[in-house]
């Protein structure tokens, strides 16, 4: 006969209740991937359960997998208050419940697990890896990023040197490519970030630091997700950036990272070819062409435009490297069945766009699942052959990963990392 809920959760927490700490941590780790497994109020109640117990291995999974809000803020402010003694743990706590996902099923609105206090306190003074974890948190409130980017309360009033370090920290943060679905409309949380961050480039210093920092997070964003201004901020944006020289180590001017363009015009030309539109296509047409002096309108161009396969040989020839990269950034080439495999025949120029090349094709079959982001050119196939492991290579694996499986059964706390394993050796050894 088949078990109610109530039964159902009943049985669990009686399991959970005598199981060792080891056991619960894994099962916390995995219950944690199952969306909507939380959102049921028994599954409070077996958490706050698990809190009494007073083990260290259970409170640090509970601040990194624990989906009831209480019980996270519960764990965070006894770490904050040193109600662990060992310092460790209790910095283990804490990066737990900074990077912690499943609680803000619990939250309505996105709002946040913490104080408007606490966060305040953390953008100003936080510890760095603090810092870092928080806001890398996917389900980090969108509101905390807009105003990081825009400068707004209360990142306003912290030094410059503070600013750029609260927006290099965002660089990894997944939100920045996740449009979540909603049954109401579009993400508008992911819109008003991405607003924020072309915001950005209206405000931030012009100089090598900022440049550096925000050259690295447009580099990892997926064109359709930005949010592109009228043609008149667009054309400010490009010219705010223009004749910047950034000099390395030897006081020559540096190379760009990906192209033969010193970095500073790679930058400019990375604005360009992101935040380019149709629009800016029609209204600005004799700039944004492939036949304009200023190659950060060419690169406009390229990254935006339905170009033919004519227009993608003479761009080739022409521009070459710079081409080659910033033609990535761009739906409509990379989708056609001409246009694609041209730009694989004709190659990279010298350099080597396999990776970025890959990760947009991943990009736009995130989005459209029949796009087939497995490249069409032999050259780039049998690249993906050799990388391939052998048969003997394969079985090799198979047999290394039977034995972690089996070693897993008996050290089920080892999902945690490193940080988990050295607070539960360092707490043992304290007892």
């Amino acid at each position: 006969m088949a078990e109610s809920i109530e039964e159902q959760a009943k049985i669990r927490m009686a399991r959970l209740l005598v199981a060792t700490p080891e056991t619960v941590a894994a099962e916390l780790k995995t219950a944690a991937q199952i969306e909507g497994h939380f959102l049921r109020a028994e599954n409070k109640e077996i958490e706050a359960m698990l809190l009494n117990r007073g083990e260290p291995i259970i409170d640090l999974a509970l601040a990194c997998f624990g989906s009831a809000r209480e019980i996270v803020q519960e764990l965070y402010a006894r770490a904050r208050g040193e109600r662990y003694p060992d310092p460790i743990f209790r910095k283990g706590i804490i990066m737990g419940c900074l990077s912690n996902v499943p609680v803000y099923r619990d939250i309505l609105w996105h709002r946040s697990i913490f104080s408007d206090d606490e966060v305040n306190r953390m953008l100003a003074t936080g510890d760095d890896d603090e810092l870092y974890v928080f806001l890398s948190n996917k389900k980090i409130n969108a509101k905390i990023l807009k105003a990081i980017y825009e400068r707004t309360a209360p990142v306003d009033t912290l030094p410059e040197e503070r600013w750029l370090q609260l927006v290099s920290y965002t660089q990894k943060n997944p939100r920045l490519n996740i449009e979540e679905i909603h049954d109401d409309g579009p993400d508008m949380d992911h819109y008003g970030i991405h607003k924020a961050l072309f915001r950005l480039l209206e405000i931030a210093p012009t100089e090598k630091h900022w440049v550096h920092t925000i050259h690295w997070i447009l580099l990892t964003l997926d064109p359709h997700g930005v949010a592109r201004p009228e043609a008149a901020r667009f054309e400010q944006a490009l010219e705010r950036w223009k004749g910047i020289e950034i000099k390395n180590h030897k006081d020559e001017i540096q190379e760009g990272s990906a192209t033969s363009l010193p970095f500073a015009e790679e930058f400019r030309c990375l604005i360009a070819a992101l935040y380019g539109s149709d629009e800016d296509l029609r209204i600005k047409d004799h700039i944004v062409s492939p036949n304009s002096e200023d190659v950060a309108y060419r690169c406009a161009y390229y990254g935006n435009a339905s170009m033919t396969p004519s227009e993608i040989k003479a761009a080739s020839e022409k521009d070459k490297d710079v081409f080659a990269f910033f033609v990535l950034l761009n739906d409509t080439v990379l989708r056609g069945m001409k246009t694609r495999p041209l730009i694989e025949e004709l190659g990279w120029s010298g350099r080597d766009f396999t990776y970025y090349y890959r990760r947009r094709c991943a990009q736009i079959h995130s989005r459209r699942e029949w796009f087939d982001p497995r490249p069409v050119s032999d050259w780039i196939s049998q690249d993906d052959e050799a990388a391939k492991p052998d048969e003997k290579m394969k079985a090799l694996a198979a047999e290394v990963q039977k034995l972690k499986q089996l070693m897993t059964k008996h050290t089920n706390w080892i999902l945690f990392g490193v940080i988990a394993l050295g607070v539960f050796l360092q707490w043992r050894m304290g007892r």
